[in-house]
């Protein structure tokens, strides 16, 4: 299909990838359906995809939030292919677009997953923590769904890691959560 796509296609990838969100909200046989169908591993390949656009790279992390959202079994097959690190390093090394999606899908996981996925979320925050820290403090003085966003990964790092939370504190987080 066209979400196998090399990003030569990619306004379409992303108009496919917008339409799959919009059917998946709300829907777990839907969401099941891409599972099943391996929709979700295309969808999760456009995220390390060095072609692709921005725009796609933001609609393919709508689906993957759709999709994690409405089925929780779609968890453990975003878990088996990868989708967590993938993401978690979309937070520094996309656009500022890019960053905002893949931290709101991350939120998404810690709080819908079991203790593996909460725990693999900290492990890829972690790992991505010396340019992804920052980021996230410097996001706690923006709109409050951001901000919130960015305290949960920071307080997912911070419990996972004791090196991340003296990061975390000389990088000024505190005063600015309380």
């Amino acid at each position: 299909g066209v979400l196998a796509g090399n990003g030569s296609q990619a306004a379409t990838a992303e108009a496919a990838c917008v339409a799959l969100a919009e059917l998946c909200r709300g829907s777990s046989a839907i969401a099941a359906e891409m599972r099943t169908l391996g929709a979700l591993q295309s969808v999760v390949g456009l995220l390390s995809a060095p072609s692709a656009p921005p725009n796609l790279r933001v609609a393919a992390c709508e689906v993957i939030g759709a999709c994690a959202a409405s089925d929780s079994a779609s968890l453990a097959e975003l878990r088996r292919l990868g989708a967590v690190p993938l993401l978690a390093g979309l937070i520094t090394g996309g656009t500022k677009a890019v960053a905002e999606k893949a931290q709101s899908v991350l939120s998404l996981l810690q709080q819908r997953g079991d203790s593996d996925m909460a725990g693999e979320v900290a492990g890829a925050m972690a790992a991505a923590s010396d340019e992804g820290a920052p980021h996230l403090v410097a996001q706690l003085q923006q709109g409050n769904k951001l901000a919130r966003r960015a305290a949960l990964l920071l307080d997912c790092l911070a419990l996972d890691s004791p090196a991340a939370r003296t990061q975390i504190v000389k990088l000024g987080a505190v005063p600015r959560l309380v």
